[in-house]
């Protein structure tokens, strides 16, 4: 049903496929492969027709936003599946705490920001960095290479440092960098 559907829109929208090399599924757990994450954002949209009026409210909290996108997969065509091909055991496929952080960090509160700049309301600019500040670091691989060096307290000081990684280190720009700077002194 899904396929015929697709197939429908496809004609009707004239779509293009996204390539096949393009899916990515090796090396990752099948919780994390695109297809379930695909899934996941379809039913987080179905089941709230007004997310974006949901993530401009002025006082929403980080675990408001945490339930809101804590979706998970407990029927349909997704519970049995990890892939279109194959059937696996049914499962309820579940966003972990990471991925719940992962997407407060990368998507809502850039969003939050450039919407308080677009508007002009410096209320949500602030809100998108306060977040920032109340999320756990980020593990990654590059907060790792800085971690021995810089205690690093939130997700607000991991942003920054990603920043730096690739706007100074990888460019070699040591000496424009304080924490470059720092590190050379000793």
């Amino acid at each position: 049903a899904l396929k015929k559907e697709y197939l429908f829109q496809k004609q009707k929208y004239n779509l293009v496929s996204i390539n096949l090399v393009s899916w990515k599924f090796s090396k990752m757990r099948p919780s994390n492969f695109p297809t379930i994450r695909l899934a996941q954002l379809a039913n987080l949209i179905f089941e709230n027709s007004n997310l974006f009026d949901f993530f401009i409210q002025k006082n929403i909290t980080v675990k408001q936003m945490k339930e809101k996108l804590n979706i998970s997969i407990i029927e349909g065509f997704w519970f049995s599946h990890y892939t279109f091909e194959k059937e696996s055991i049914s499962k309820k496929k579940s966003i972990g705490k990471v991925m719940l952080n992962s997407l407060i960090i990368n998507t809502i509160c850039p969003f939050l920001f450039i919407y308080g700049k677009y508007k002009g309301e410096e209320l949500f600019c602030e809100k998108a960095l306060v977040l920032l500040e109340s999320i756990t670091p980020e593990d990654n691989r590059i907060t790792r290479l800085f971690e021995k060096e810089i205690k690093i307290k939130s997700a607000f000081e991991t942003q920054g440092i990603i920043q730096l990684f690739n706007t100074k280190c990888l460019a070699k720009k040591c000496l424009e960098c304080g924490v470059g700077v720092s590190l050379l002194k000793e």
